[in-house]
């Protein structure tokens, strides 16, 4: 076998070649950093003394390490979240729906989580039963006495139906605060996400009686929560997180309403 001699300019391009690739690679892997912004919203975000926790917070961290990437946990408000998420370059903020008007702005990735339909909440001392027809919601939306909290989304069939009717209340206050204004009978019916109610009847058990659920009967379907992101968030960053989940909650996939 006939061998060819290497010229020393062969041999230099070959090892700055590999110094580039390594050095390159390194850089890549430095640069995988992201802002996770969230607000304070028990169980799925808690605020905390030097960290945030919340089932999917925690959750949402432990996905960010096995990707890799170092994740700054920053608290806002959920308005100033999708404002910070239109100008910050790699930022994100988990467990949002995806909805048509949010999916013209931004990016979205999992879903992260799953949530049952939302239940509606009325005094204690209502004569509902424990499930309402769709058309029983209906004309409560049309009587003027639902209150939903302002900003937030229940899934597409619920924004819909509340879409349809402006009497519909909304008001700008934390999901704790709005319970009471239930339980004090300063608001006749609430929309509210099943886990918040149960965390906030756990730390507060006289709710039980003060307040009752009423079950909507299977006119809405689950609601897969998703990680927002800016669109000028690092491709490469979104495919790390987005393999991860596809590893870790392969189910999940499931769920996407694409």
């Amino acid at each position: 076998m006939v061998r060819y001699p290497v010229s020393s300019v062969g041999r230099f391009v070959f090892v700055v070649s590999c110094f580039l690739i390594l050095f390159y690679a390194h850089c890549e892997s430095k640069n995988l950093r992201i802002t996770i912004y969230y607000f304070h919203r028990p169980p799925f975000y808690v605020r905390g003394e030097k960290v945030p926790g919340g089932f999917l917070m925690n959750f949402t961290v432990h996905i960010l390490k096995q990707s890799g990437i170092d994740a700054k946990l920053e608290e806002q408000s959920p308005k100033r979240i999708l404002r910070l998420l239109l100008s910050e370059p790699n930022a994100c903020s988990v467990g949002w729906f995806k909805t048509p008007d949010r999916e013209k702005l931004y990016k979205f990735i999992g879903p992260f989580y799953v949530s049952p339909p939302p239940v509606l909440l009325v005094p204690g001392e209502s004569q509902y039963h424990t499930k309402i027809t769709r058309r029983e919601f209906e004309a409560l939306a049309a009587s003027g006495k639902l209150t939903t909290r302002c900003g937030f989304s229940y899934g597409a069939t619920i924004d819909e139906i509340i879409a349809e009717y402006p009497s519909v209340t909304c008001l700008h206050a934390p999901t704790a605060s709005l319970v009471r204004m239930l339980a004090t009978g300063r608001i006749g019916s609430l929309l509210i996400d099943s886990e918040e109610l149960g965390f906030l009847i756990l730390n507060d058990p006289s709710l039980k009686n003060r307040v009752k659920p009423v079950y909507l009967d299977n006119f809405v379907p689950s609601n897969p929560r998703y990680m927002m992101c800016s669109r000028k968030a690092d491709p490469v960053i979104l495919r790390a997180i987005d393999r991860k989940l596809a590893e870790v909650v392969p189910w999940l996939r499931k769920e996407r309403n694409e």
